[in-house]
């Protein structure tokens, strides 16, 4: 089931970062950051199922930093992910007249908010003002 994928995943996690810890503490050099599993693939997978993961691997991507900096800047990576997984569909439909696909597109970004990454009306304005420029691309 979907829960236990969730749980595997963040077994998974949790030992790779029990190994790196144990790997730092074995050695004397700089620790480097371990690799995260919480890639932009594993973000778009969720966001395409449209599932209750999403919150999980946002939340984890930005809590793997340790900094406070790096957690701001993670969560602006992650922002550009979304904003590249949706801005193209809202933009089509923008362009089609698809005001119910935009009105989707629009509630799911806002819901990001819980998260930190905020989109505003002026962001969803700027897609529009640049639909038929970016599209043409």
């Amino acid at each position: 089931t979907q829960n236990d994928i969730i749980l595997a995943i963040n077994n998974y996690a949790n030992d790779q970062k029990k190994a790196q810890q144990n790997e730092d503490q074995n050695t004397e050099k700089k620790p480097e950051e371990a690799k995260s599993i919480y890639t932009k693939d594993v973000l778009y997978a969720a966001l395409e199922r449209n599932d209750d993961s999403i919150g999980e691997i946002i939340n984890a991507m930005i809590e793997e930093k340790t900094e406070e900096k790096d957690q701001e800047k993670m969560r602006s990576t992650v922002k550009s992910y979304i904003t590249a997984y949706y801005k193209e569909s809202y933009q089509k439909a923008y362009l089609a007249g698809d005001t119910a696909e935009m009105s989707e597109i629009a509630k799911a970004l806002m819901a990001f908010r819980k998260y930190g990454i905020v989109y505003t009306a002026n962001t969803l304005e700027g897609w529009r003002k640049n639909a038929k420029e970016d599209l043409a691309k």
